[in-house]
Order: structure tokens, then sequence, then C-alpha cells
């Protein structure tokens, strides 16, 4: 089960770092990274839930924090380049 997620996580990241869409890192610490936010943002929507505060989606804080790690995924590159543009 969740073995299978993290290898398949793990698996896309690297297609992308062949891909030269991201830049050269270990696939599978990034993949247990973006299980780990994953695992994060479902436990403080559940925390909010239980404690009746307001929150934010939890779609739009899982994506704000994959949407960071992909940044940092991009290769130094193709950052400077659209800085510049």
């Amino acid at each position: 089960g969740i073995q299978r997620i993290q290898d398949h996580i793990g698996a896309c990241i690297a297609d992308g770092i062949h891909a030269g869409v991201y830049r050269q890192v270990n696939a599978r610490e990034v993949a247990d990274l973006a299980w780990s936010v994953l695992l994060g943002s479902l436990d403080a929507a559940e925390m909010h839930t239980n404690l009746g505060l307001p929150a934010e989606p939890l779609i739009q804080r899982t994506d704000r924090a994959l949407g960071l790690i992909e940044q940092a995924l991009a290769p130094q590159v193709a950052a400077a380049l659209r800085a510049v543009a």
C-alpha cells in the first residue's frame, strides 16, 4: 500500500530528473518529503476541525506545500532564465 505510493512518487520524480525538468536530487528522499507533506496536511486539517478552528481547504494547503517542493526541484538555470524574463 503505502510503500507502492511512495515508490510511485519517487519514480515520477526520477522521470522528471531524466527528462531535465528537475535537477539531480535523490528522488526517494524527495518522495519521502512529499509523503510527509501530505500526512502533515491531513493532520493539520483534522486538528483544525477537532478544535473548531477555521482552516483553509486541504487542497490549497497541500498544493501550496507541494508547489514549494516542486519549485526547489527546478534546475537553477531555468530559474535564472525565468527571473530575467
